[in-house]
């Protein structure tokens, strides 16, 4: 267990002010995608996603969202 731990790697956060979708973040929204290395306009398009799939059945859980958007299911569990 430990010997993974230590050796696994921390991702600096990306550095996201001049990608597209940047102005349609919330601070908050800027910070997640930053730390998870997140293109901006990918995130929008995610967070679109899962609303409307929250919209319609009227919850979203972690299952539905990683049938919805695959991608690492870590990103998937902090969106």
């Amino acid at each position: 267990g430990n010997v993974l731990k230590r050796n696994r790697k921390t991702s600096i956060p990306l550095d996201i002010m001049d990608l597209p979708g940047f102005h349609l973040l919330s601070e908050s929204e800027k910070s997640l995608c930053s730390m998870i290395r997140l293109m901006p306009q990918n995130y929008v398009e995610i967070k679109r996603l899962l609303t409307a799939e929250n919209n319609k059945i009227g919850f979203l859980r972690l299952l539905d969202a990683r049938r919805i958007i695959k991608i690492d299911v870590n990103k998937t569990r902090k969106i």
